[in-house]
């Protein structure tokens, strides 16, 4: 082993090293605009051998990659496991591209998810922005996105944002009591102009499974709900005690 002392790493706008042994023993990572041999199969070889990394930070990275644009987990490999990851960071892709990406892994149920798109990935109608929230994730999310299904409280929160982003995290508040808090940014037209439905509809995907007794949309809607959307809700979720 060459670089055994090395713990942390954080390059910009430069060339990522090719000997993968500087890598072996990051406990932190963060790449930002940087251009690599790698394809993105390696990549994720080389961050699956990282097994005592705590942070990982991904800035307008993908891009960079050599050969194939980033793709989904096929269905016959097992998820990379990264037992010890605390924070993961992506930043200037599209939310597209976070999906495939997450699907490779394996994630605690401690991991901090911090997400953020520019304004080029969002859907053409801003009534669909509140229901964008699941395709942040893999769509094999009961394998690779576990501590979605040892939830049992939820907050969900959205916050008006005046610049071109569309945000997304995922806070495990307190794994051991299976809370947690999702929270976006959109820009949109009007604060106030939130779409209640297409709130409640991700949350149905996010968490089909997931036992939850606790509810709770810090939201400002526009417009009153109707029944059905309440219907179907407690249908999803017949433990719910509390919900807000």
């Amino acid at each position: 082993m060459r670089y055994p002392q090395l713990r942390s790493l954080s390059l910009a706008f430069t060339a990522m090293p090719q000997d993968v042994t500087i890598y072996s023993r990051l406990r932190s990572l963060s790449l930002t605009a940087c251009s690599c041999v790698f394809t993105y199969e390696q990549f994720i070889d080389l961050i699956s051998n990282c097994v005592g990394l705590e942070e990982l930070y991904l800035g307008e990275f993908f891009d960079g990659l050599a050969g194939t644009s980033p793709s989904l987990r096929p269905p016959s490999l097992s998820p990379r496991s990264l037992k010890r990851l605390r924070v993961l960071g992506l930043r200037g892709s599209p939310y597209r591209v976070y999906s495939r990406f997450l699907s490779w892994f394996l994630l605690p149920s401690t991991t901090r998810i911090d997400m953020f798109s520019p304004m080029f990935d969002w859907p053409d109608n801003e009534d669909q922005l509140d229901g964008i929230f699941p395709h942040f994730l893999p769509p094999q999310s009961s394998v690779s996105f576990p501590m979605a299904f040892n939830t049992t409280s939820v907050t969900l929160t959205r916050r008006f944002l005046k610049n071109g982003s569309l945000t997304a995290a995922v806070d495990p508040t307190n794994a051991a009591c299976g809370t947690m808090t999702l929270s976006y940014q959109v820009q949109c037209a009007n604060q106030s102009d939130v779409h209640l439905l297409n709130s409640v509809s991700a949350i149905q995907i996010i968490f089909r499974g997931a036992l939850l007794t606790h509810l709770k949309f810090d939201i400002h809607i526009q417009e009153p709900p109707e029944y059905g959307m309440w219907e179907a809700l407690f249908a999803a979720f017949p433990l719910l005690e509390n919900l807000e």
